[in-house]
């Protein structure tokens, strides 16, 4: 990012402000910038900032029935185009957050691409892939991680399972 811009928004920013930056190649540069104008700078790992992300995108995770619910408010969900006979199920409906839309699918595009290591959310991908292409099975991945227990307990209270095990 160039100077004059990350300058010109760090102006904008008020000094209660904290800001968290994803630690890359530039991060140490643009924090020098910006903590002038704030009251904190936080350089956080990438998956800090996704979790960081996902807490401020689902802040009340009481409000959704279950967790297959959330998929739908990140716009994770096929576009349906309905006119008399016709039904055509189209690409995703890009409703909600963006950015919390484009961390799920750069984590689940890395999962199916680079992790050399098998789980069992790679392989029902990879067959999701098999059937029916590799951008829907990307879409289908993020549509999955987006509601992944790791995740989804940052904020819910543990509850035990039907052995009373939590």
């Amino acid at each position: 990012m160039r100077r004059d811009l990350l300058d010109t928004f760090a102006r904008k920013l008020s000094l209660d402000d904290v800001v968290v930056i994803e630690a890359t190649g530039n991060a140490s540069s643009a924090a020098a910038v910006v903590a002038p104008h704030v009251k904190k700078v936080v350089i956080a790992n990438p998956k800090q900032v996704r979790i960081i992300a996902y807490t401020a995108t689902i802040d009340i995770p009481q409000r959704f029935r279950n967790s297959k619910a959330v998929g739908p408010i990140l716009g994770l969900t096929p576009k349906l185009d309905e006119s008399g006979e016709s039904k055509r199920v189209g690409c995703i409906s890009l409703g909600g957050d963006a950015m919390m839309r484009t961390l799920l699918y750069e984590a689940a595009q890395c999962l199916l691409r680079r992790v050399a290591k098998w789980s069992w959310l790679k392989a029902w991908a990879m067959n999701v892939a098999k059937r029916r292409g590799l951008r829907k099975a990307v879409i289908a991945l993020a549509r999955r991680l987006a509601f992944v227990p790791a995740y989804w307990r940052l904020r819910c209270p543990p509850r035990p399972n039907h052995r009373g095990i939590t």
